[in-house]
């Protein structure tokens, strides 16, 4: 089967990079066999002072930002039905608008292990723009990396001794060496065809460019609703959106929320609420805590 390869070129503080998400997830879940998903920063925002100086002004300048950040976030949430939450903005310093520190930290994340860093950006995503948590302090995402990892030693190593950062410097080169200016960016590999295309774009506007670049040799497959192909769905990702949800299994928004209560009932997935939407994940099992399996008789 011939395989085909999305290169994000990405940024973990960006609001359409996170909406894209509602597209990707919906390629990668149905045609996982034929789609690698690669990423690549771009660090939108290296150091506060690029956007609003550091002078008398800067507060003032601060403050505009923070409304145009309003103004972006409610935006994408509208266009991909994210959850987000823009409350938190209120109390962002200007150290905290630099996407420096979380981009230094995906890269640890994928010198400790390449298979977690999509996971693991994803993550930080949700921290930042949905569950309002301050990216650019160290402590977060120590704690975020304590999600994926035992052993944490390793992700501090890469921070503390510069691999990160050489990791991010390479990136940033990939990005400058193909023109790379905004994000998102995504470059689409197929049978040596190569296609960059800019901005933001849902499903089936993103099928249109695969089509095109394969010469319609490859059209992406989809899958249809069940309780079976939604816990696959939330299985693999581990918490989605309500909206990547509806997408992925082209299902309504009524139906979707039947089933996801349904199962909620059931104890199979749990429902997280935020902004004007929510997440699914798969409910905890009790009997399982800290590495350990209980006996469920003693439970």
């Amino acid at each position: 089967m011939k395989k085909f390869t999305i290169i994000q070129y990405t940024d973990p503080m960006c609001i359409w990079c996170y909406a894209l998400d509602v597209a990707l997830r919906k390629i990668e879940f149905s045609n996982a066999n034929s789609v690698e998903i690669q990423n690549t920063l771009g660090l939108l925002v290296r150091d506060y002072s690029d956007i609003i100086g550091n002078d008398e002004f800067t507060p003032l300048r601060l403050q505009k930002l923070k409304v145009q950040m309003k103004s972006h976030f409610l935006d994408a949430a509208g266009r991909a039905g994210l959850p987000i939450n823009i409350a938190h903005l209120e109390q962002k310093q200007p150290r905290d608008i630099t996407s420096l520190p979380a981009s230094l930290a995906i890269e640890a994340m994928k010198i400790v292990d390449e298979r977690l860093q999509g996971a693991y950006l994803r993550r930080v995503r949700e921290a930042f723009h949905s569950d309002g948590l301050n990216t650019s302090d160290e402590s977060v995402l120590l704690d975020l990396a304590g999600e994926f990892l035992s052993d944490l030693n390793a992700f501090r190593n890469a921070l503390q001794n510069g691999e990160a950062q050489n990791a991010l410097d390479k990136d940033l080169q990939q990005c400058y060496a193909k023109g790379v200016r905004s994000f998102p960016t995504m470059e689409i590999v197929y049978e040596g065809k190569h296609q960059i295309i800019a901005g933001f774009m849902g499903y089936e506007e993103l099928k249109e460019h695969i089509s095109r670049l394969t010469q319609g040799e490859f059209i992406p497959q989809e899958k249809g609703f069940s309780d079976e192909n939604l816990l696959e769905f939330v299985g693999r990702f581990a918490r989605v959106s309500e909206s990547e949800a509806t997408n992925a299994l082209s299902v309504d928004k009524t139906t979707l929320k039947e089933c996801v209560e349904r199962l909620c009932s059931a104890g199979i997935l749990a429902k997280q609420n935020c902004g004007e939407s929510y997440f699914i994940t798969l409910a905890q099992n009790s009997s399982c805590h800290n590495g350990q399996c209980q006996n469920a008789l003693f439970a």
